[in-house]
């Protein structure tokens, strides 16, 4: 389903969408029958809005917002609390190896490693696992399909104003890595968070927890 945020809706999206809709009531739910009038919900709901739109973000959305509103609280809020805590304590790891470097760019192009890596950490994936000594291997082995990092340095420098936006619970620790360099570069930096719960998605709550809420200039949330 992350591959088609943001894009119109393919047919492969629609089931993708149901089921995670789905998964997310009987998580709260159980086999209850609240849980069975809610996929029943989801599933009319995202036919009445495919009339309306083809925006796979808003057909996302708008079901998420039905899931929480009728289960009354965050589905995935343990999950992000569980990435939080696996990814702080990595974290102490992840800065000794940063500080392995004294060259600007190279801490720059390492705390973008970071962040991707970060995306590993999602404990609500069936199977997950992840630890310590994997994280060295993960950053000197990530690829990039586009890697416009060395532009993105010359283009940040001292003074620029720099907004950034935060994905995941967890990845949100290893985002301070970034941040941090971004503003010993000399950037003012600006962290957005979500406004409200999504999925797995950074909020203020993720940022104070993270501490990402020390580390940036300024925090937003939308």
């Amino acid at each position: 389903m992350l591959g088609c945020l943001g894009l119109r809706i393919k047919p492969k999206c629609i089931p993708c969408l149901i089921d995670v809709r789905s998964r997310e009531a009987m998580r709260a739910l159980g086999s209850s029958e609240k849980a069975f009038n809610l996929c029943i919900k989801v599933v009319r709901e995202i036919l009445r809005l495919l009339d309306e739109t083809r925006q796979t973000t808003r057909i996302a959305t708008e079901l998420y917002r039905i899931v929480l509103k009728t289960v009354g609280s965050d589905p995935y809020k343990a999950d992000k609390e569980e990435a939080n805590r696996i990814a702080l304590a990595i974290l102490p790891r992840a800065e000794s190896l940063l500080n392995r470097l004294e060259d600007r760019f190279e801490r720059f192009r390492m705390a973008v490693r970071f962040s991707l890596v970060g995306n590993a950490i999602d404990p609500g994936v069936s199977g997950y696992k992840f630890n310590l000594s994997e994280l060295e291997r993960a950053v000197q082995t990530v690829k990039l399909q586009v890697d416009d990092t060395a532009a993105a340095f010359r283009l940040i420098g001292n003074g620029s104003e720099v907004l950034y936006l935060c994905d995941n619970a967890g990845e949100i620790v290893f985002d301070r890595l970034l941040v941090r360099e971004l503003r010993r570069i000399g950037a003012h930096v600006t962290v957005a968070v979500r406004s409200e719960p999504y999925q797995n998605d950074a909020t203020l709550e993720d940022a104070e927890a993270s501490g990402m809420a020390e580390e940036a200039d300024g925090l937003m949330a939308c």
